[in-house]
């Protein structure tokens, strides 16, 4: 720690629990260290305990969700202190309510602090340590282990701020790399720590484990003693292969009495003889592949300390290594016969995108690779200029012979139908050739079995038709209406039936919108409402109920994209960013919710227009972007949850475009004439989708994007 000795560090929320540790260890290794918090007196304390101590720490106070006292504190820092070389981002709030039940001014408190507040300080910090040249600084974020997993609907917010911060700490690690930055960065993410913003819970549960703050404060210290050189960052022919000859010989000898062509072939996946040789019989005897399905899976529903190797190689070889080996197999089918318009679909779960239970690690582990090899083929295949699509399929439980032991043990357990999966494969392959359908994940509703419609898709030729009529004459809003995504989708909801209250910003364009529908005999209504501004989206939402009617449908489509590095950003751009991919969306569902609860709508639907910038880090000239985008998907993740925990039949689904031509990317579309997109009436479509799945069915996230 020589290095550091008479240097500054700042630390943010230092008046009590883990900021206030991070100072006296700061401290005591020869640090000059400024303690930041609201609390002027705890910090005067702190700050007169040291100093007696001989250590250097001055205190000053500051809100971090207030611009203006950021500015002027670090001012103060530099004028009095010296230039920042140590940032440590602490100050956090929780708050412990549920989305559906928090007040919107708690909302703001928490994202203001958790995720507004640290980009603040951080663009602050940053601006001090480039001013004074110094390229070796260091920045923290005090995250939360609530960052990099789904946590309980009661910190919902929490969740999804903490989760922007994972974001934020990679992309600015990103793009200082990429400016030859020595600064550095790392993201701390604590379990329990016992200080006062975990004390009730630690108080209710005695035997919990938990941490104490120098514990977090030892961390630093193990971060800042790295050598210079390294970074501690964080801590259509319809084909069936199966190995079951009797079965798949009575399904062949049905379907083909129907004047339907369906071959069956033998074929273990998990051996690379039988699948080269069922692909050479299908190229010889039937055609090249178009179409290929990776449906073979298996389940062992056992500890991993319990599990013999054999199960541990049955799952692996299965779910993984054959859905590999088919994949190659395919491809290579579909490369060799000049096939560049085929798809290739992998029947995962939703345990390839969370953690469920330990007795199923095995299985959990492998369709985590599932997720991963859709992801790297898809841009692989994107790299090559490849046409041929690639669509992971993520179904929750479904009714079938894998799942049937599970289902009898637990009979009011709610599951899928294998049709429901079927619909979804259909949806996926009917999509427009410019529009690949990446992602759907189903799940079945909270409720348990419900009666059936016919499926969740119609689909005639190539076009994409849906069961929409209980929909009929309901009311739909749609934020961020006035063109592009929000008016594309406006125009298809009232094409449908519905009454649409179209919500934005700009009157004029609203107002076109209303007169054009309306003379066509639709039924939409215009209303001017800043989805940034709470006394407007609150009187927007009156002003519907009074004049259209209760809400049962809720698009909450409004965004802001700013296109800037986070080291050159404005405050001023980050808070608009956050205040309308964010709070704004989170001011909507609260008041959408609250429309359908006062008015007994449970049935309704609540469709968040999120981005494929919610799922991954695209570029850190995204970073705000990117970051209010992955507090969406965990929002959309926990609202669910929470409503279902709750017997709601609210479904929650969770729409993830690639780019859209729109305006907020027209410079991007403009700079990159080559570049693949899709239209906003690809999105309208696909929100139909989502509306007109059986009662029994949640499509909790489409990802769609340009082929």
């Amino acid at each position: 720690m020589e290095r550091w000795n008479n240097r500054v560090a700042v630390v943010t929320g230092a008046s009590e629990g883990m900021g206030e540790a991070i100072v006296r260890r700061l401290a005591a290794e020869g640090m000059k260290v400024v303690a930041l918090a609201r609390r002027e007196a705890m910090l005067k304390e702190l700050e007169k305990e040291l100093t007696e101590k001989k250590l250097y720490v001055r205190s000053h106070v500051c809100d971090v969700t207030d611009d203006d006292q950021v500015q002027a504190a670090f001012q103060w820092i530099e004028d009095n202190v010296g230039p920042v070389s140590v940032l440590v981002n602490n100050a956090g709030v929780l708050i412990r309510q549920s989305l559906t039940e928090i007040e919107t001014s708690s909302m703001r408190t928490i994202v203001n602090t958790n995720l507004g507040g640290m980009m603040g300080t951080t663009i602050q910090g940053l601006r001090s340590m480039r001013k004074n040249g110094i390229d070796d600084g260091h920045i923290f974020y005090m995250n939360s282990i609530y960052g990099h997993r789904i946590a309980s609907p009661k910190i919902s917010v929490y969740n999804a701020t903490k989760h922007g911060v994972t974001v934020l700490a990679e992309t600015l690690k990103t793009e200082l790399g990429e400016k030859k930055s020595k600064i550095r960065v790392t993201s701390i993410s604590p379990g329990a720590t016992n200080t006062s913003i975990n004390r009730r819970v630690i108080e209710q549960n005695p035997s919990m484990r938990y941490l104490e703050p120098k514990d977090i404060a030892e961390t630093i210290i193990y971060a800042l003693s790295a050598p210079a050189n390294v970074n501690v960052s964080y801590f259509i022919f319809l084909f069936v292969i199966t190995r079951i000859i009797d079965i798949f010989e009575e399904i062949e000898k049905e379907l083909t009495e129907k004047k339907l062509y369906v071959r069956g072939y033998v074929c273990d996946v998990t051996d690379d003889d039988q699948v080269q040789a069922a692909f050479k019989w299908i190229e010889d005897n039937v055609g090249p592949v178009s179409v290929l399905v990776n449906n073979a899976g298996v389940v062992k529903m056992q500890l991993l300390t319990d599990q013999e190797i054999s199960a541990i190689r049955s799952v692996i070889d299965t779910n993984l290594t054959g859905l590999l080996e088919t994949t190659i197999h395919g491809f290579r089918s579909m490369k060799k016969n000049g096939i560049d318009d085929g798809h290739i679909i992998n029947i995962n779960s939703v345990c390839g995108h969370r953690v469920l239970s330990p007795a199923i690690s095995v299985y959990t582990a492998t369709k985590h690779g599932v997720t991963v090899l859709s992801e790297t083929l898809k841009t692989e295949l994107g790299e090559k200029k490849s046409k041929i699509r690639v669509t992971s399929v993520s179904p929750g439980a479904v009714k079938t012979s894998m799942n049937r032991w599970y289902l009898d043990q637990n009979p009011s357990i709610p599951f899928l139908d294998p049709k429901d999966i079927v619909e979804s494969i259909i949806f996926a392959l009917s999509a427009p050739p410019n529009v690949n359908i990446s992602e759907i994940t189903v799940e079945p509703d909270r409720k348990g079995q419900l009666e059936r419609g016919t499926g969740i898709l119609s689909v005639a030729t190539a076009k994409w038709g849906s069961e929409m009529d209980r929909w009929n004459n309901r009311v739909a809003v749609v934020t961020g209406a006035s063109e592009g995504i929000g008016e594309a989708i406006v125009q298809r909801l009232a094409a449908e039936g519905m009454k649409v209250v179209a919500l934005a910003r700009r009157e004029a364009m609203l107002k076109e919108i209303e007169k054009e529908l309306t003379e066509k005999k639709l039924y939409v209504r215009s209303h001017v409402c800043d989805v940034t501004d709470d006394d407007q989206v609150q009187t927007a939402f009156k002003w519907i109920e009074d004049n259209v009617g209760p809400v049962s449908v809720l698009v909450n489509n409004a965004g802001v994209l700013k296109m800037q590095p986070l080291t050159e950003m404005e405050i001023s751009s980050v808070r608009a960013v956050i205040d309308t991919n964010l709070i704004g969306l989170l001011e909507t569902t609260i008041h959408g919710i609250r429309s359908m609860k006062n008015n007994g709508i449970d049935d309704g639907h609540i469709i968040n227009v999120n981005s494929v910038c919610g799922h991954r880090n695209v570029s850190p000239a995204l970073a705000v972007y990117t970051a209010s985008k992955h507090a969406v998907t965990v929002l959309n993740e926990t609202l669910k949850k929470e409503l279902g925990e709750k017997k709601s039949k609210i479904r929650v689904t969770s729409l993830s475009p690639g780019a859209v031509k729109t305006s907020l990317n027209r410079w991007l579309l403009e700079q990159n004439p080559s570049i693949p997109f899709l239209e906003p009436k690809d999105m309208a479509d696909t929100v139909i989708y989502a509306l007109s799945a059986p009662a029994n069915v949640n499509i909790s996230e489409i990802t769609v994007e340009p082929v």
